[in-house]
């Protein structure tokens, strides 16, 4: 299990006023690794760990866990995560690679090869797809 990065909590006695702050992103980033996540399923992932870290927040009991499970019919068929009182974290997604969500579908715009950047995710989580998508793109222009 990896460790939320970073919780931080504030209340404000005379507001009557709760703030909870999550950082999951290297937890997410090592299970998404681990899990052999496309850049898709590790963007979902990352957000359904944060979902988790907020809600166990409100856990009172160290033995506590809260536990998320999503299914679906869409292309990512659901998840399931799972973080302690203590901030452990869990989790995975049911399908590691969206198939056709890579971006090597598209086609070369104005003779430009076309790298399928479209996920305005960071680039780590889908790097290796990058490469093939390159390599693949740059076998077709040459033909």
């Amino acid at each position: 299990m990896k460790k939320v990065d970073l919780r931080e909590e504030w209340y404000d006695d005379k507001k009557k006023v709760s703030v909870v702050i999550v950082d999951v992103t290297e937890s997410a980033r090592k299970l998404a690794a681990g899990h052999l996540c496309g850049p898709v399923s590790a963007y979902y992932l990352a957000k359904a760990l944060a979902s988790a870290a907020l809600l166990a927040s409100e856990t009172s009991e160290m033995d506590e866990a809260l536990s998320i499970q999503m299914k679906c019919t869409g292309p990512l068929g659901g998840f399931n995560v799972e973080c302690t009182a203590d901030g452990a974290l869990r989790g995975y997604t049911e399908k590691k690679v969206l198939d056709g969500f890579d971006g090597s579908y598209l086609t070369n715009i104005l003779d430009f090869l076309n790298v399928g950047d479209y996920h305005s995710i960071e680039p780590w989580e889908y790097s290796e797809c990058l490469h093939k998508n390159i390599k693949q793109r740059i076998k077709a222009y040459k033909k």
